[in-house]
């Protein structure tokens, strides 16, 4: 879900933060974008307008779609 909101993560450690947008932050498989120290202190993301349209998946076999 945040990944799709284009989210940054505040990592904070040694009395220094610094801002990593989620995608950035998964570099591979059990591999992140923070040091030993730092600990995620919070999620930053804009909150989409009403102008999208929406997907409802209810079943996997049905889908509605409202746009």
């Amino acid at each position: 879900f945040f990944l799709s909101l284009n989210a940054k993560l505040i990592l904070s450690g040694n009395n220094q933060s610094r801002e990593v947008f989620l995608k950035d932050y998964y570099k591979g498989y059990k591999q992140l974008d923070r040091q030993s120290n730092e600990l995620v202190t919070k999620i930053t993301f804009k909150i989409p307008q009403n102008n999208y349209k929406q997907l409802h998946v209810n079943d996997p076999f049905q889908c509605s779609y409202n746009g």
